[in-house]
């Protein structure tokens, strides 16, 4: 299986894959879910059918409620990076474990989509298959999408979705945004970064 995953790394980073059509309507719009998320897992909004509880990272304090037993739940918030989660892979590999039978389903890790995100997350997966051998028990990835103004790398996004096929799992976008520029420069690229993550992604979710 370590075999397989390094050979899952290979061909993710050697090709620019193929998007593969999700679900669409009988006129073929694609529709996405309209969830939302506040970085916790809070009883109240538990009871709401879009509410996708969310650990930052995981830990004692930060535990799913009971009432959150039925919704979604993101573990995760750019672990591979120092600014935010900064989380070990065997830290998230761990977390993944405790909570593998969630009955909402779970959604890992919160990464950016370019290549620390990528390799961070394959690395979790690795690590995981290693320490117990089998799977992490997803639905589920979840992504950061930031335009940073130099426009999208749909090679990577790509490669994302070979990484969810491969594994029989879904994506959603739990952060996206055009940052830099003026407000109305944000503004203009907005509808071509959700058109783009919509042709290349076909993500089940996407967060407002």
């Amino acid at each position: 299986m370590i075999a397989f995953l390094s050979a899952v790394t290979l061909a993710i980073s050697a090709t620019l894959g193929v998007a593969v059509p999700g679900e669409v309507t009988a006129d073929g719009a694609f529709t996405w879910m309209v969830p939302f998320h506040d970085w916790s897992a809070r009883d109240s909004n538990c009871l709401m059918d879009n509410y996708w509880g969310s650990i930052y990272a995981p830990g004692p304090e930060n535990m799913i409620p009971p009432s959150c037993r039925d919704n979604p739940v993101l573990l995760g918030n750019e672990c591979e990076l120092l600014s935010q989660c900064a989380r070990a892979v065997p830290i998230i590999a761990a977390g993944l474990h405790d909570v593998r039978f969630h009955p909402g389903g779970l959604w890992c890790c919160g990464s950016l989509y370019d290549e620390r995100g990528l390799y961070y997350t394959l690395a979790v997966i690795g690590y995981y298959y290693a320490v117990y051998g089998e799977l992490p028990k997803l639905t589920g990835i979840h992504l950061h999408v930031y335009d940073f103004g130099a426009g999208i790398d749909q090679s990577q996004l790509r490669k994302w979705r070979m990484l969810a096929d491969i594994f029989g799992w879904q994506l959603a976008i739990s952060e996206y945004a055009c940052v830099g520029g003026t407000q109305a420069e944000s503004a203009a690229c907005l509808p071509l970064l959700t058109s783009t993550l919509d042709e290349v992604l076909q993500p089940m979710a996407m967060f407002v």
